[in-house]
């Protein structure tokens, strides 16, 4: 894709302000959308509400959904459900939600609008635009982190930067392009770590990510 040969053909500053400018956006709240411009309704909703997520179960934005279903269903009088639809860093769930042949406010989308939904319009080839989605509100900032496994032989960051100089010594379990994914990305220029020297590992939500 684009992506991918924008991201690991580039080389030197060219690559670092490109991989910088994307992590620059990393913040922002994940999103919740809908497709197209429903029809204007006074007894919206008659019929149940869908939260596409679109990764796995268990991650950020899956607890996020779920955690909205309760009090929606409550205030709007239906049910509100949630459906994965992982896949494409994003992309496959959100192009099932811009699809919706009749657009009428019950299926939601539910990601992170930077890097997700980004990417995927931009780089991934989902073939959806900003224009395919109205914003509805934003619910929560992520924040990354760096993290080992409690049985790792790495107890401070130095150590496991060290680790990172030799080549095929460290993995690292990524959504691909996702924040954690640039924040290395840009974390090993910066200490000047061939790419090639880390193996990443992908999955398409944060639970099974942190399973791993």
């Amino acid at each position: 894709s684009i992506w991918e040969e924008t991201m690991f053909t580039m080389t030197g500053a060219p690559r670092r302000r490109f991989l910088a400018a994307a992590a620059a956006t990393l913040g922002v709240a994940s999103l919740s959308l809908t497709a197209g411009q429903a029809t204007a309704q006074t007894d919206w909703p008659e019929d149940p509400i869908t939260i596409v997520v679109p990764f796995n179960a268990g991650g950020s934005a899956d607890r996020m959904a779920r955690t909205l279903t309760d009090p929606l269903s409550e205030e709007l009088g239906v049910p509100v459900v949630v459906e994965n639809r992982p896949g494409g860093a994003g992309g496959l769930g959100a192009t099932y939600v811009a699809r919706q042949s009749a657009p009428d406010g019950n299926t939601l989308l539910l990601m992170q609008a930077t890097p997700y939904l980004a990417n995927a319009i931009l780089v991934g080839g989902a073939p959806v635009q900003w224009e395919d989605f109205r914003f509805l509100n934003a619910q929560w900032n992520d924040y990354a982190i760096v993290a080992v496994h409690q049985d790792s032989p790495y107890e401070t960051f130095d150590q496991l930067v060290e680790a990172m100089k030799e080549p095929g010594a460290v993995s690292s379990g990524i959504i691909y392009g996702n924040g954690g994914h640039l924040q290395t990305l840009v974390a090993m220029d910066a200490l000047e770590i061939p790419q090639d020297n880390v193996r990443f590992v992908t999955y398409d939500g944060g639970a099974p990510l942190r399973t791993a």
